[in-house]
């Protein structure tokens, strides 16, 4: 946040990122991963990132997928992201070119380009993934996640929304 400034190209400037926001946004990034492997396991046939957003208050997940999904299978995606976060998986990054990432498993999506360096984003023995955002060390400092929205966005886009923590 910038107020009241008359700045000049070529000054510097002293920023700082706001450490709660960072932490709630860290927790609503990775449970996004979670989810997402959740419905890769849950979910028959092909399932695709389309989008997402995540902020400090809550994460929104655009998946395409070519059936109906169910409540019960919901509750299932919801059950199965809380039982990883318990289940207090280390949540490590480490750079490798994309060749090793894809031979490690990594998921990468939306058919973008990625430079010969990747950025891989591993949750225990949950989900490997491309991934250049910030996330939390531990599953467990996720606290617990709650679906909170599903819709269809037509044409087999669903989108999905959460919280996490004290979200809540």
């Amino acid at each position: 946040v910038v107020k009241d400034h008359d700045l000049n190209v070529g000054e510097q400037v002293e920023m700082q990122v706001d450490p709660y926001n960072r932490y709630r946004t860290m927790c609503n990034h990775s449970a996004i991963h979670l989810m997402y492997a959740a419905l890769r396991q849950k979910l028959p046939g092909r399932v695709a990132q389309r989008g997402s957003f995540v902020n400090a208050q809550y994460l929104r997940f655009d998946m395409a997928y070519d059936e109906e999904i169910s409540d019960e299978v919901l509750l299932e995606i919801e059950t199965m992201t809380n039982q990883w976060i318990k289940q207090r998986h280390i949540v490590t990054t480490e750079e490798l070119t994309l060749e090793e990432a894809k031979a490690k498993g990594a998921i990468a999506e939306f058919g973008e380009k990625y430079s010969s360096t990747v950025r891989v984003v591993s949750m225990g023995d949950v989900t490997i993934d491309l991934c250049g955002g910030t996330h939390v060390m531990n599953t467990f400092d996720i606290d617990s996640f709650a679906l909170a929205g599903f819709e269809s966005k037509g044409a087999g886009i669903f989108r999905f929304t959460g919280y996490t923590g004290e979200g809540i």
